[in-house]
């Protein structure tokens, strides 16, 4: 791709964003351009990200003088929701070097530093396409089908592609799912039908499309609402639901002052739903010093098939950083696709090790 003038700032974007999507070569003549346009004072994030990915590519100091905290962060984000893993693996320790007192950077590192490597296991090569809101990812003789909603930003308390390292190592396909409105998937899954009804229809052919019998679901904060909605209507063997919102008088009065102007009342309660039994077996965990979370989630407490867990010493509403400073990743996640006879969710937990409390920046 042809750019005359880095004061093209469109082209340059486009260039940017070509090169991150792996349709544009890395070569001398790309790299003058962002080279160029940072000098520019670009704030570009997916310039920034480019900028990264060359240095990366050719194994070549990022020189951060170029630019500042403010582009190279989102620029790190861009590379990870890029599937850049390891670019962005390179590029972490250097960026907190030269910006230590940022306490995201801080909450990747840790992440990073446990990221379990990529497996290959015949599971379908999978990077997030942040414009979808249905992914199926193919593990061929899986017998286990994952739903996975993601939460308010469109995430899994961390990125996509993130998270999907730890997916991979289990035997299951996995359904990805994202409610653009952000209302707990109540209006249904629009590329999937017009409504829940709709939504829930589709899903089961996509299930059986996969060959697997069972299904089980997680999902994070709204996504966890959504996860707990949609179990019953779908024969969901078991949920894992991450700092859910069940609603219910409490919650209505804490959020209706705030609610925009014909915003709907999704959330509704989740209490009575399960309150006949749904054959469904359910694990909900929270932040221990989450007072929110906790009233949310503890209502949920007794109810059947229901077990409700507290999260030692985390406050933050990302719980995925607070299972993994525990330890626990992979066990909960285990539990969800093995069940209850073979991972053990009562065991003794590993001892904590020093982490930041959460990302600095939404990522429900």
């Amino acid at each position: 791709m042809v750019v005359n003038t880095v004061s093209d700032k469109q082209a340059v974007h486009a260039l940017a964003r070509r090169l991150l999507d792996g349709e544009e070569p890395v070569d001398p003549s790309v790299a003058r351009v962002v080279d160029d346009a940072l000098r520019g004072r670009s704030a570009d994030p997916a310039l920034h990200g480019a900028a990264l990915l060359l240095a990366y590519s050719t194994d070549r100091d990022l020189r951060l003088s170029r630019s500042h905290s403010r582009g190279w962060v989102p620029g790190l984000q861009e590379l990870i929701h890029g599937g850049h893993l390891e670019a962005a693996g390179y590029a972490l320790p250097r960026l907190k070097a030269a910006f230590p007192r940022m306490p995201f950077l801080d909450y990747m590192a840790f992440v990073f530093e446990r990221l379990p490597s990529a497996v290959d296991n015949g599971r379908e090569i999978f990077v997030d396409d942040r414009t979808s809101d249905v992914q199926v990812v193919s593990k061929p003789g899986a017998d286990t089908v994952i739903l996975a909603f993601c939460g308010a930003s469109n995430q899994l308390g961390i990125a996509i592609n993130l998270i999907d390292r730890w997916f991979a190592r289990l035997d299951a396909h996995l359904i990805y799912l994202r409610d653009r409105k952000k209302i707990g998937y109540t209006a249904g899954v629009p590329a999937l039908g017009p409504d829940v009804d709709g939504t829930i229809e589709r899903l089961r052919e996509l299930v059986a499309s996969t060959g697997a019998r069972r299904i089980v679901c997680v999902g994070n904060s709204a996504g966890a609402t959504g996860a707990l909605r949609y179990a019953s209507r779908l024969g969901t063997e078991r949920v894992l639901a991450l700092a859910p919102i069940t609603g219910g008088p409490a919650y209505a009065k804490k959020v209706l002052p705030h609610l925009p102007p014909g915003k709907p009342r999704w959330w509704g309660d989740l209490v009575p739903l399960y309150r006949k039994g749904l054959g469904v077996r359910v694990h909900i965990m929270y932040g221990e010093q989450n007072a929110g979370d906790g009233q949310q989630s503890r209502r949920m407490a007794g109810l059947p098939g229901v077990t409700v867990e507290a999260l030692p010493d985390w406050d933050s509403h990302h719980l995925v950083g607070g299972i993994l400073r525990a330890g626990r990743l992979e066990r909960v996640l285990d539990w969800l696709v093995l069940g209850d006879g073979v991972i053990d969710l009562g065991m003794p937990i590993p001892a904590a090790v020093a982490a930041p409390t959460g990302p600095a920046e939404p990522s429900n």
